[in-house]
């Protein structure tokens, strides 16, 4: 996309307020990176004066790339030496930019205002896991203490939530909603409960009018219409006059008691108990056949009136009495967590918004606001919250100053789950409105689907948004123009499941189907659905299949084999008696052991099942190697980090390679990382040992069932699982939308359970004074269960459409349907009755109108087509078809582990460390990453590993710590003045691996590092630079492979500035081989980062020593030495391809892979 359209242009206009609805697809990240830029260089503000919030990180990311390349392609056209010299300025200061998340950038004020906010200026966030954990210890401490104390108010609840487990349960989503709980005592439990009862009134009256009095009319008329059809004789013609009496009761005006006497008046009368009109004395056949939608219609408006406005077992009075003394519980808990999080100098997500609120509130720190952000942009802004609105708002002195401009599409508001509230985008947007109407623009075009797709869009939501009312969270439609001229691309069809075959079964044949005709891969399909339990069933029929994928974000991460594989080997090295542990590694494939041979050793003597092992060791070599393997691991358990002794249990065992053997490959390899991650986080987060740790995964495999599977590279050549809220901002070639007739979950007050609503309170069933009666309900709650299900309602059709329009060819819709039965309020029933589809159609027809805008030699012009498109049902699958797939013949990247494994495949990813063990010695390349670390630690045991390369730490492990705390403290940016506090932080990190060591001892030592490098000359010039990033990553993509990079800190200047840090004790004596040992490292990432920066000026290297910074290593390096590097990776990555490993015998003297003189690889392996 280059040109812009007239709607994109004019919404690069800054100098007003500016609401843009963007539909799916229409390009809005490239506007919102266009008009950055031209802020930036249309302006005098500075770059960091403009803000740019998006909803993820991974979006941040994005837009900063589109930003970085818009100011590369104005650098590339730009002749004018004045505005030359302005946007390389602006390149320079991008690094500075605010760019980010919402909690980011609220993070980044905390920071700058910490005394204001009373917080601890080095504050740590908390993760999910972390606040998890001390979410749960506050609240068991909370319950003991209370239960010790007598408290009754904490036992009367125990007692009416039903166990301690489920008042657990109800305490971590009062923690969650801590902000709402305190917002609710201070401005809603205060009042009096006449008060409340009252604000109850005028909500459910507010229900009254907004949705039952404005349809009264209609429920009126279509009632009176079909009376009159009804016979004037006998019973019927009696019942007909009553009817028609009772109707006339009805007002446009009326009240809640009024038409409730009427509608009940009717019940036995008219209705039967399900609330359809009576075909027996009153309708007949042929009216209930010929009207059946009026007659629906008039059916369910009685029986919606009578769930809110029947009888009530208890008055709101008697919830309102129980809210007010739970509310001061539910204070008091928010309360100790607040104070643990205090302490220990932790913030969690949500603190980071609620405290930015509370102090930009102080007319000092908004006035600086106020001056330091003039432009606000906001992406996704359907999906914001009050909170959001709270903090920008101000900062732009309610619109009167600064510029607004919000992006988003009502139509595609789908987390409410997460308290996204579609009411603040109207809101802003009105605010904006009555500025002036040309504010509010919108993109109406698609670049994305194909003139088929947007037709069938146009066709389904036309009518499924048609006539919305805000109260309920809908919204209005607003037609996909395609900019797309290929008017026969693509299409759409069904593929229906009847029960003889599933739905699974349908999908694959149908993915093979489109593989086998060729002009489809297996990545360019998606499989979409709003659930993540169907992917289980698809994935079984796609192993059998032989159809490559990945479950992207899928649920069960802690229920794979994998991780169920791993554990089972902690448990057994934690307790060799744990037969069940045992008996399942030497099942799986750390062994792969048959039941037979499992059978023969358990007829051994022995009391446990390894003693059996151990006996049967004499009669098979194989189960003596075992042995040998597994004593081995006991003894040494103790020697390693747990996230090392899991990489050595993998690459020693033949596990790693039957992962790398399946054809979801890239999933395992994924799943894997991630359980590497979370154990190192877990082990950071205090005194954690193995056992803990293996603790944790067994709870986790039986308690946490909705933890996701870990994310994967999208561009392996396999078809992609993903639930519709994980494909929001994708999309894809191929769309199976599936299950598509399931029932959806709506969320309800019930009893033993707690919804906490900032609009309505603290609700739940309870039971009258007798604790053991049947649990009532109360008006209140039937007001909230009927806008709640309206507004769910709502969110499950814009989940839709988000769906559909994912796709850019293809879509195909799967649904089981059973006796041709269709759910209600599924996916399947929205679309069947916009359609008009039933179960017999072998062809479904539309036509009409399509809006077309096509690029025509760089203008855009309007014009509209007739559509006819012709969608196929599906009900059986085309037999015997079969790919016969290779899985060779396919590409399947491999991530770098940072585990010593490796592949010879393109789109590999090659490390800084990679290319400087090859200039080292091709052959110590070879032994390292090829031939595996982990299975040459286990042949030759009396080699010396140094620390770069190490898997066994052993009489390493303080020398590593301490490097891992400085890097770590140095990322935080610490100043003379925090340093200790800084320091302090960074060695509680690291806390898990010191239990032997002497906390104290450390932290002087470290110090005193810390302080001399801080009075050197090196630090002084490195630190006076204002454009930098630290520990920063770069992936570049370069001809069929990836250079990646992490860099210590990396300066922006006039220069490119490299800067490694080392913790390496050096002398006069050691500091050139040092230097000779780093060089090949600093000149790949000088390589990778004036690629990736766009930079052809000088650069600069610098080996920072920090024990010795005076022996520190800077060097100034050209573009020619640069690109000369980059021709020697290239070199180096074809020697690699083409194994060619020799030996360079100049290294040999200090190769660890050196013994007695002589390589390894010379002697017999």
């Amino acid at each position: 996309m280059t040109n812009l359209t007239e709607y994109q242009k004019n919404a690069l206009e800054f100098e007003n307020h500016i609401a843009l609805t963007a539909n799916a697809g229409s390009g809005k990240t490239f506007v919102l990176a266009k008009r950055f830029v031209k802020i930036a260089v249309e302006t005098d503000s500075p770059v960091n004066s403009i803000v740019a919030i998006t909803f993820t990180d991974k979006a941040a990311s994005e837009l900063y790339v589109k930003i970085s390349r818009e100011i590369n392609s104005l650098l590339s056209d730009e002749e004018n030496p004045v505005r030359r010299k302005k946007i390389l300025q602006i390149r320079a200061e991008l690094i500075n930019a605010k760019i980010s998340t919402i909690h980011s950038f609220c993070s980044d004020i905390l920071r700058e205002f910490p005394s204001e906010a009373g917080i601890d200026s080095s504050f740590i966030i908390i993760d999910e896991q972390q606040r998890d954990e001390l979410v749960e210890m506050v609240i068991d401490e909370f319950i003991n203490v209370n239960l010790q104390n007598g408290n009754e108010k904490i036992k009367k609840l125990i007692r009416i939530f039903g166990s301690v487990i489920l008042t657990k349960k109800i305490f971590e989503n009062v923690i969650s909603n801590s902000t709402t709980i305190n917002e609710l005592k201070d401005n809603f439990y205060n009042k009096t409960p006449q008060e409340i009862e009252e604000y109850y009134e005028k909500l459910k009256m507010k229900l009254f009018n907004e949705y039952f009095l404005k349809r009264l009319p209609e429920f009126k008329s279509e009632f009176l219409f079909l009376n009159e059809l009804v016979e004037d004789k006998g019973k019927a013609g009696e019942k007909k006059i009553f009817v028609n009496e009772q109707l006339q009761k009805l007002n446009s005006d009326d009240s809640v008691r009024n038409v409730l006497d009427v509608l009940h008046s009717f019940l036995e009368i008219v209705f039967t108990k399900s609330f359809t009109l009576l075909k027996r004395g009153y309708l007949n056949s042929e009216i209930s056949d010929n009207y059946s939608s009026k007659i629906n219609f008039i059916g369910d408006f009685v029986k919606e009136y009578l769930a809110v406005f029947g009888t009530n077992d208890l008055t709101n009075l008697h919830l309102i009495a129980f809210s007010k003394d739970a509310i001061e519980l539910f204070s008091e808990l928010v309360e100790k967590y607040e104070e643990k999080k205090y302490r220990l100098s932790y913030l969690d997500f949500e603190d980071l918004m609620s405290k930015t609120v509370k102090i930009i509130k102080e007319e000092k720190i908004l006035d600086a606001l106020k001056v330091k952000y003039k432009y606000i942009m906001i992406d996704e802004y359907q999906d914001t919250n009050e909170i959001q609105y709270e903090i920008f708002m101000p900062i732009l002195d309610e619109l009167k100053h600064g510029n607004l401009f919000i992006v988003g599409d009502e139509k595609q508001s789908i987390y409410r789950f997460r308290n996204a509230e579609l009411e603040v985008f109207n809101k802003t947007k009105n605010e904006i409105k009555q500025k002036s109407s040309q504010n509010i623009l919108e993109l109406p075009h698609s670049f994305r689907l194909s003139p088929k797709l947007a037709f069938f869009t146009n066709s389904i939501f036309e009518k499924l948004f048609e006539n919305p009312t805000e109260y309920f969270n809908e919204v209005a439609n607003s037609n996909l123009v395609s900019t797309r001229n290929d008017l026969e691309t693509g299409g759409v069809e069904f593929l229906i499941a009847n029960g003889e075959i599933t739905e699974p079964q349908l999908i694959a044949n149908k993915i093979m189907l489109l593989v086998k005709g060729g002009k489809i891969s297996f990545n360019d399909i998606a499989i979409l659905s709003k659930r993540k339990l169907p992917f289980f069933e698809l994935e079984k029929e796609f192993i059998k299949c032989n159809i490559p994928y990945v479950t992207i974000g899928g649920r069960g991460f802690y229920q794979r084999q994998l991780i169920f594989d791993i554990n089972n080997y902690l448990m057994f090295l934690i307790n060799p008696l744990n037969d069940l542990a045992l008996i399942g590694i030497l099942r799986s494939p750390f062994f792969y052991l048959s039941d037979r041979e499992i059978f023969l050793i358990s007829l051994e003597e022995g009391e446990s099942f390894y003693k059996k092992l151990e006996n049967y060791s004499s009669k098979s070599q194989v189960i003596e190697k075992i042995c040998s393997v597994l004593k081995n691991n006991i003894n040494r358990t103790n020697e390693y980090s747990p996230t090392n002794l899991i990489i050595k249990l993998m690459l020693e065992s033949g596990y790693y390679s039957v992962i790398m053997s399946r054809i979801n490959a890239d999933q395992e390899l994924a799943n894997f990382e991630k359980l590497l991650s979370i154990t190192r986080s877990f082990m950071k987060s205090g005194f954690k040992s193995l056992f803990d740790l293996s603790e944790y995964l067994k709870t986790a495999s039986s308690e946490i069932e909705d933890e996701g599977q870990a994310a994967v590279r999208t561009e392996s050549n396999a078809v992609k699982l993903l639930t519709i809220h994980k494909a929001k901002g994708l999309e894809f070639k191929v769309v199976f939308l599936i299950d598509t007739n399931s029932q959806p979950i709506m969320n309800s007050v019930a009893a033993k359970d707690l919804i906490i609503d900032k609009e309505y309170g603290l609700l739940t069933k309870l039971p009258s004074d007798n604790l053991f009666e049947e649990y009532k309900n109360f008006e209140i709650n039937k007001v909230y269960n009927f806008r709640n299900k309206k507004k769910e309602i709502a969110e499950l059709k814009r989940l839709l459409y988000v769906g559909i329009t994912r796709a850019i060819d293809y879509l195909f819709i799967s649904v089981t349907l059973k006796e041709g039965k269709i759910t209600g309020n599924s996916f399947f029933d929205f679309i069947s009755k916009t359609l008009n589809f039933n179960a017999e159609m072998k062809t479904l027809s539309l036509s009409g109108k399509l809006d077309l805008l096509i690029d025509s030699d760089g203008a855009f012009i309007n014009k509209s087509v007739d559509m006819n498109l012709e969608i196929p049902v599906n009900c059986h699958p085309i037999d015997d078809v079969s790919l016969n797939i290779n899985k060779s013949s396919f590409e399947f990247p491999v991530k770098s582990l940072n585990v010593n494994i490796d592949s010879k495949i393109s789109d590999e990813i090659i490390s800084a460390t990679k290319i400087a063990v090859f200039s080292q010695c091709p052959r110590k390349y070879n032994l390292l990453y090829n031939l595996g670390l982990g299975e040459i630690i286990k042949k030759t045991k009396n080699i010396h590993f140094d620390d770069e390369f190490s898997v066994d730490v052993e009489n390493k492990i303080q020398a590593n710590i301490a490097g891992s705390i400085i890097h770590n403290f140095l990322q935080q940016e610490p100043t003379k003045e925090n340093l200790d506090a800084v320091l302090s932080n960074s060695i509680r990190n690291h806390i898990n691996t010191l239990s032997e060591i002497n906390l104290e001892n450390l932290h002087k030592e470290l110090k005193q590092q810390l302080e001399k490098y801080f009075k050197s000359d090196i630090y002084s010039r490195l630190s006076s630079y204002r454009n930098y990033f630290n520990e920063y990553q770069i992936y570049l993509k370069e001809n069929d492979y990836f250079l990646f990079g992490i860099m210590d800190k990396i300066i922006l200047e006039e220069k490119l500035i490299i800067v490694d840090y080392k913790t390496d004790v050096i002398n006069e004596k050691n500091i050139q081989k040092k230097i000779e040992h780093y060089y090949n490292q600093l000149m790949f990432y000088a390589f990778i980062s004036s690629k990736y920066f766009d930079f052809h000026k000088k650069a600069e290297i610098n080996l920072v020593f920090i024990k010795s910074p005076e022996l520190s290593y800077s060097r100034e390096i050209d573009q020619t030495e640069i690109l000369s590097f980059g021709g020697k990776i290239y070199k180096i990555i074809q020697e690699i391809r083409n194994e060619n490993f020799a030996p360079d015998l100049n290294h040999c003297q200090s190769c660890v892979f050196c013994v007695d003189k002589n390589c390894i690889a010379d002697k017999e392996i």
